[in-house]
């Protein structure tokens, strides 16, 4: 499952849970490091959005 994500190392493993909900994955461009940020909630990654974080891809 791609996120579109570039990955450095592993930091954790997703598992589909079956339940069809989605993972939104969004970048923040404007935090020094970059960050990413992984949510289910909608609600959230738009608020994100909205501020200016990019959304990456949904899994």
């Amino acid at each position: 499952m791609s996120c579109g994500c570039v990955i450095s190392s592993v930091g954790w493993y997703f598992v589909e849970s079956g339940d069809g909900r989605p993972l939104y994955c969004e970048y923040n461009p404007g935090a020094r490091t970059g960050a990413h940020n992984y949510t289910l909630n909608k609600a959230k990654n738009q608020h994100l959005r909205r501020i200016g974080w990019t959304q990456e891809d949904v899994a």
